[in-house]
């Protein structure tokens, strides 16, 4: 009771409030208190029992039930959503018929939760996982999650400014239907390293960037070949290989999903990493 009214004014989203476990005085019990999802209260109270020899308290509602703990399933693999309220009530819907169902038009790799199905029918589904904004319009009932899998490849000309990468960028998200927060990156070619433009690109839209060497560009096979770029760069392409090495994991190669798209002094191309579920 004392934690709850110390506590209470200062809550306000569970999304953004750190999580608060209450132990007694005699260590019997760890009671996960608040944002015991996305917070790491559930995780928290059972470390601390072990150490303790305390009885964790969980009553989050799917945990107690045995269902899969949506929002930390959405958090784990990285996902964005369209909307909170439509979280709340498909986790509703997981807790009250024991399963729900998913559409995804983005291959991936991993099992599903067994209360989590897999459809090939969209309009069956409560769940979409996709890159493409348009759908957010046409199912509006549907929680859309947006996967962290795409990777920007850049190219500019010396002296380019913010400005203007970034006014390439939103008519690059705009006519391919890309959501924004599915970007987990961005690269180019090392002697862009001290490129203002491009950097404050990076730092404005927090897509941390990598660069790669001219030769390390040139091994990258089935991309666009250009001979105006490998005069002034001594690559044979820019944005397709930069964007297909930033998504590579392991022995996955990135899949190239828009070939080289050019602005006047801007070259884009995006490339995909293989989505693996946890």
């Amino acid at each position: 009771g004392i934690v709850v009214r110390s506590i209470g004014e200062l809550c306000r989203d569970k999304l953004v409030d750190p999580c608060v476990v209450v132990v007694d005085e005699m260590a019997s019990f760890a009671v996960s208190l608040l944002s015991g999802h996305v917070g790491g209260g559930n995780k928290l109270a059972i470390s601390l029992s072990d150490i303790l020899g305390s009885t964790p308290v969980i009553t989050t509602a799917s945990d107690v039930s045995g269902h899969t703990p949506l929002d930390l399933w959405i958090l784990k693999n990285k996902f964005t959503y369209n909307s909170k309220q439509l979280l709340t009530s498909v986790s509703a819907k997981l807790l009250k018929e024991g399963s729900i169902k998913l559409f995804s038009d983005i291959i991936f790799s991993g099992n599903l939760p067994g209360d989590i199905q897999l459809t090939d029918k969209i309009e069956l589904a409560d769940i979409l996982i996709t890159c493409d904004t348009s759908l957010f319009s046409c199912h509006k009932k549907h929680l859309i999650l947006y996967p962290f899998n795409l990777s920007l490849g850049v190219g500019c000309n010396r002296g380019t400014s913010q400005h203007e990468i970034e006014a390439c960028f939103k008519e690059l998200l705009n006519n391919y239907n890309l959501h924004v927060d599915c970007f987990s990156q961005m690269a180019s070619i090392d002697i862009k390293i001290d490129e203002k433009g491009l950097l404050e690109f990076s730092r404005s839209t927090n897509l941390p960037v990598r660069f790669f060497h001219k030769n390390i560009l040139n091994g990258v096979k089935g991309i666009t070949h250009s001979s105006v770029v490998k005069k002034a760069t001594g690559a044979v392409g820019v944005s397709e290989p930069a964007a297909i090495l930033s998504a590579s994991t392991g022995k996955f190669p990135g899949e190239l999903v828009i070939p080289k798209q050019k602005w006047k002094n801007v070259t884009f191309a995006v490339a995909r990493k293989k989505m693996v579920l946890t």
